[in-house]
């Protein structure tokens, strides 16, 4: 019997320790990445190219990260600050575009407590790369 309460009090104790987590990570919104095509570009090599929709939730921020090839970004709504490292912080209006070159490791933040942005990415990449490669 005191095995089985013991028990029962990890597992309650857990599942408040999961669900603290789970709130936490819900008071960050996370960047989504909705991918529209990826074609391959054969004349370029073992390149392709990639575009996506990223939408960036009211606050949210992509932490410091690269993109493995050249990133191409027009913002379709919002507003996006980026911090490249070594460079001061610079923001992205609607309609307005910019050019990373690969590996540039930056942070994207979404300025606005209340309203998401969008933007439409194209990159440039070896095939089979991921989007983006999270740095420490």
């Amino acid at each position: 019997m005191r095995k089985t309460s013991a028990l029962m009090g990890a597992v309650a104790a857990l599942g408040i320790i999961g669900a603290t987590n789970t709130t936490l990570a819900q008071d960050k919104p996370t960047v989504k990445r909705t991918e529209l095509q990826r074609v391959a570009l054969d004349e370029l090599g073992n390149r392709e190219g990639l575009m996506y929709i990223a939408d960036f939730p009211a606050g949210s921020v992509a932490p410091r990260h690269f993109h493995p090839g050249p990133e191409f970004i027009y913002i379709l709504e919002g507003a996006l600050t980026l911090q490249e490292d070594g460079k001061e912080p610079h923001t992205l209006k609607q309609g307005e575009t910019m050019f990373n070159p690969a590996k540039r490791v930056h942070v994207g933040t979404n300025p606005s407590t209340s309203a998401p942005t969008k933007a439409l990415v194209f990159l440039v990449v070896e095939k089979g790369q991921p989007p983006a490669v999270p740095v420490d």
